[in-house]
C-alpha cells in the first residue's frame, strides 16, 4: 500500500518540480533563439548580401534544417561555402550572419510568390 501511495505522491509532485506559484504561465520555458532579431536584421539594399543558393527548407520537425548549397544545416551551422552562420530558419525563408551582419535570404518558392 505505501508503494502505491508513493508513486501516486510522485507523479503528481514530479511535473510540478522546477515551477513556483509566481511563475507566469504564458512565458515560454524554452530557450530563445537570439541571433536574428528585427532590430539587427540588414535588408538586402544596405550592404550585398552572400552569394548563396537556398535548395529547400525543411520545416515541420523539432529542428528545422535548410538545405544551402548542397549541404544540410541547422541553426548554429556555420555554411562551408562562407565564412557565416545559420541564425534562425522559418518557413520560407533563412537568417544568415554574414560579416557581422544578418541577411534574410528567402527560399526559392518564396521568390515565385508561392
Amino acid at each position: 500500500m505505501k508503494a502505491i501511495a508513493y508513486y501516486a505522491m510522485l507523479l503528481f509532485l514530479v511535473p510540478l518540480a522546477g515551477f513556483s506559484e509566481e511563475r507566469d504561465p504564458f512565458e515560454s520555458v524554452l530557450p530563445q533563439e537570439t541571433a536574428a532579431t528585427s532590430s539587427n536584421v540588414t535588408s538586402s539594399t544596405d550592404v550585398n548580401p552572400p552569394s548563396v543558393k537556398i535548395e529547400g527548407i525543411l520545416w515541420g520537425s523539432e529542428q528545422p534544417a535548410a538545405i544551402i548549397d548542397g549541404e544540410v544545416y541547422k541553426v548554429g551551422d556555420k555554411l562551408k561555402s562562407l565564412n557565416g552562420t545559420l541564425c534562425r530558419i522559418e518557413k520560407d525563408s533563412v537568417f544568415i550572419d554574414y560579416n557581422n551582419k544578418i541577411f534574410e535570404i528567402g527560399s526559392p518558392k518564396k521568390k515565385e510568390g508561392k
